[in-house]
């Protein structure tokens, strides 16, 4: 997995006061698999349910929160507005949202963009790139699946050589082709 910024989750989370209404939305993801009530949920009661709330979710819901402030930056900001307009969405017509907000909004509104921005923005931090090309195009059926078998391989190689089998791999279909990319972090 990738590795995230220190995260800060009171001071993170504050600047949702005032728009409680993107937390509801961001938690009524997980509805049906969480003990919150997103119809009442507030600041403090999210920040508590983070502190001791025991859901099976709680680790997805955190992972989901890690990569929403990944993207509470700058440049973060700027692949956001990207993906959006890749993907024709509107989350912020006024634009007068906090980049914080933002975040949170499309992650709850359009996983797809911004998966989209989160790739592209740790594709802009990599530190190093190799590119694989098959011997010839085939093509893909089922790609879940072949995507799933292609990470658990993949974590297995890198386990020998970079002491980790933590492997993310992203893949999408564009025209004929799969573009896949994977990130990996040592142990």
């Amino acid at each position: 997995m990738a590795k995230h910024r220190t995260f800060n989750a009171d001071r993170f989370l504050d600047k949702f006061e005032g728009n409680e209404s993107l937390i509801r939305g961001f938690v009524e993801l997980w509805s049906g698999r969480i003990s919150l009530e997103p119809s009442s949920l507030d600041v403090p009661r999210f920040k508590e349910w983070l502190v001791s709330g025991e859901d099976e979710v709680k680790d997805e819901v955190l992972e989901a929160l890690y990569q929403v402030y990944d993207l509470c930056t700058e440049q973060g900001h700027e692949v956001l507005v990207t993906a959006c307009a890749e993907f024709n969405c509107v989350p912020d017509a006024a634009n007068d949202l906090p980049v914080e907000c933002l975040s949170l909004k499309v992650r709850s509104e359009n996983e797809e963009a911004f998966t989209f921005a989160y790739d592209l923005h740790r594709f802009e931090q990599a530190e190093r790139f190799t590119i694989y090309r098959g011997r010839e195009p085939r093509q893909i059926t089922d790609l879940a699946t072949k995507r799933g078998r292609f990470q658990q391989r993949l974590g297995e190689e890198f386990k020998g050589h970079k002491d980790s089998d933590r492997v993310l791999v992203r893949c999408y279909e564009e025209g004929s082709y799969v573009i896949s990319s994977s990130i990996t972090k040592n142990a």
